[in-house]
C-alpha cells in the first residue's frame, strides 16, 4: 500500500483529535457513531475524491456540536478538493460552510459561502444544486429581514426547478414565495402562491407545511378584513397542528384567534350608532421566525438544505 500524502496525514491527525474530544467508542464496540464509521472508511486506501466526500461528511457531523472544528475541516477539505480538481467536493464544502454559518447566526457569512458555491455548481451543470443554493440564500435574506432579496432568490430557484420539472421542490418554493409576499403586504400574490402550494401538497397528507400555510392564509384574510375566512383558516390550521402534536404552533394560533376576536369587537364598536370609524387591519401576533427550524405562524416547511448532488 502506498504511503498517505502529507495532506492526508494532516487530516488524519485532525480527525483523530476530533474523535478523542468527542469520545467515540473504540473499534469493535457494539455501536459505532456516524463519525466512527466515517473514520473507518477514511482510514482505508481510497481515491482522493472519496476522501474529500468523507471529510465533508465528517465536517457535517461536527456542525452542530463543534462548529469551530467543522469550520476547520471544511476549509481544509475545500483546499484539498481544489488541489485534486474535484468540483463536486468544492461545491459541497462551500455549501456546508454556508449552512454552518447560518446555524451560528453569521448570516452575511453564510450568504457569502452560498454565493461562492454557485459558479462551481454551474460549471458542473448541477442545476438542482444551484437551485438549492438560491433557496438557501433566500432563507438567509429572510432571516435578515431583507425580503426583496429573499424573494428574488426564491424566484431564481423556482425558475430552475420548473426547468428541471422537480415538482416537490417547486411546491415547497410556492410556500416560501407566498410567505414572503404576505410579509411584504402583497396579499393577492401571497394567496395565489399559497393556494398553489396547498392544491399540490394537501392531497399528499397532513404536514407542518400544510398546517402553516393555512395559518398564513388566515393572516392574509385577517389583513384584508375577511374575518370569517380568517377564522376558518386559523381553525383548520389549529386542528392540524393539534393532530401533529405541535403545541407551540397551537399556542400561536390561539394568540392569532385572540387578535381576531379583539378586532371583531373593535369593529362592532366603531360601527355602532353615530360611529364613523374606518376599518383597520392588524398584524398577527406571530413574529418572524428566528431560525431555520422556527415554524411559528409562517415558519418554513424546511430550512437550509445540504443539497448534495
Amino acid at each position: 500500500m502506498s504511503r498517505p500524502s502529507p495532506i492526508y496525514r494532516l487530516f488524519a491527525v485532525l480527525l483523530f483529535a476530533g474523535c478523542y474530544i468527542y469520545g467515540l467508542p473504540e473499534a469493535g464496540g457494539q455501536e459505532r457513531t456516524v463519525l466512527d464509521s466515517l473514520w473507518q472508511e477514511l482510514d482505508a486506501a481510497v481515491p482522493d475524491t472519496l476522501r474529500v466526500d468523507l471529510l465533508n461528511e465528517i465536517a457535517w457531523e461536527l456542525t452542530d456540536g463543534a462548529p469551530d472544528e467543522a469550520r476547520g475541516f471544511l476549509d481544509s477539505t475545500f483546499r484539498y478538493a481544489r488541489r485534486v480538481k474535484y468540483l463536486k467536493g468544492q461545491g459541497n464544502s462551500l455549501n456546508y460552510r454556508g449552512v454552518l454559518e447560518s446555524k451560528v447566526g453569521r448570516i452575511d457569512s453564510a450568504i457569502h459561502y452560498f454565493q461562492l458555491a454557485i459558479p462551481i455548481r454551474e460549471a458542473m451543470g448541477d442545476l438542482g444544486g444551484v437551485a438549492n443554493l438560491y433557496n438557501n440564500i433566500g432563507n438567509a435574506y429572510d432571516h435578515l429581514g431583507r425580503y426583496e432579496n429573499a424573494l428574488e432568490n426564491y424566484h431564481r430557484s423556482l425558475r430552475i426547478r420548473e426547468e428541471e420539472k422537480d415538482s416537490f421542490l417547486i411546491f415547497r418554493l410556492y410556500y416560501n414565495i407566498g410567505d414572503m409576499y404576505e410579509r411584504m403586504g402583497n396579499y393577492p400574490e401571497a394567496q395565489d402562491f399559497l393556494l398553489r402550494y396547498l392544491e399540490n401538497m394537501e392531497p399528499r397528507g397532513l404536514s407542518d407545511g400544510v398546517a402553516n400555510a393555512y395559518n398564513v392564509l388566515g393572516n392574509i384574510h385577517f389583513e384584508v378584513n375577511r374575518f370569517e375566512d380568517a377564522r376558518n383558516a386559523y381553525l383548520k390550521s389549529m386542528a392540524m397542528h393539534e393532530e401533529l402534536g405541535n403545541s407551540r404552533e397551537v399556542s400561536t394560533l390561539l394568540n392569532n384567534m385572540g387578535n381576531f376576536k379583539d378586532m371583531q369587537a373593535q369593529l362592532l364598536h366603531n360601527e355602532g350608532p353615530g360611529a364613523g370609524g374606518a376599518r383597520t387591519g392588524a398584524k398577527s401576533a406571530c413574529p418572524i421566525p428566528e431560525s431555520a427550524e422556527d415554524h411559528c405562524g409562517a415558519g418554513r416547511p424546511g430550512g437550509y438544505g445540504r443539497g448534495v448532488p
